[in-house]
This record gives structure tokens, C-alpha cells and sequence, in this order.
């Protein structure tokens, strides 16, 4: 007859801390990766629009949500004297950088606007849109 081996559970406690370092790893990343990068990207857009000198006081409407596909938030800012156009504000968190366009709307289609028209408007995009970092 064939002895059955006892096991002694170590497979098991073994099995158990791996899975629990994997979602203690996973929680942090989702914590850093969400709440904080929009946080920080919410300081970012502030401090560019304070290099644009756009006052808080002038914003109507924030709009903020995360792009999975190009791994930054963006932020899409209405200003109360000029509701037409959307001044649009991407974050990435590596690098730190940020990177801006303004659109017009036009039939509740938002278009991008060229940076000649940028840059006749008040509030103008720094560095003609380009990359700005802030390290």
C-alpha cells in the first residue's frame, strides 16, 4: 500500500504571503497610480495656469479624468469670460511635464485651435504649447 504524504501546509503559507505581498503591491500602486497622480496633476495644471496668469476666480467649469491609453490625466478648464474655447491641460507623471492646447467650440464639437489663433487669444499657451517641465 501507498503512504499518503501529509502535507504540512508550508505550500499553503508560502501561497498565502505571496498573495498577500502581491495585493498589498497592487492597492499601492492603484493608490499612487489614481488619487495621487490626479492630485498632482491638479497642482501642475494650477501652477500653469498661474505661469498663463489665469486667475482661479476666472474658471467655470474643471473637468478631470485619467487617459489609460496615454498614462496621464488630463484636465479640461472652461473660463467664465471666454466660454467658447476649452483650454486643455495633459499631465504626465513621468517626467513631470505638462502639456497644453486650446480648443473652440463649435456646435457643441470642441476642434483644436492652430497656435497663430493661440496666441492672439488672452490667456496664451506657454512655450507655444510645447512640453513644459517642472523639475
Amino acid at each position: 500500500m501507498k503512504e499518503k504524504k501529509k502535507s504540512n501546509g508550508k505550500g499553503k503559507k508560502f501561497f498565502k504571503i505571496v498573495f498577500g505581498i502581491v495585493l498589498i503591491l497592487l492597492c499601492v500602486n492603484i493608490i499612487i497610480k489614481y488619487p495621487v497622480h490626479r492630485y498632482m496633476g491638479f497642482n501642475r495644471m494650477y501652477k500653469y495656469m498661474d505661469m498663463q496668469n489665469i486667475s482661479r476666480d476666472d474658471i467655470k467649469e474643471v473637468d478631470a479624468f485619467r487617459s489609460t491609453k496615454s498614462d496621464r490625466y488630463e484636465y479640461w478648464v472652461v473660463l467664465k469670460d471666454m466660454p467658447e474655447y476649452r483650454y486643455e491641460y495633459y499631465y504626465y507623471l513621468k517626467g513631470d511635464k505638462m502639456y497644453s492646447e486650446i480648443s473652440k467650440k463649435n456646435n457643441d464639437v470642441y476642434d483644436t485651435v492652430s497656435i497663430e489663433k493661440a496666441n492672439d487669444l488672452k490667456y496664451k499657451p506657454l512655450n507655444n504649447g510645447d512640453l513644459v517641465y517642472f523639475k
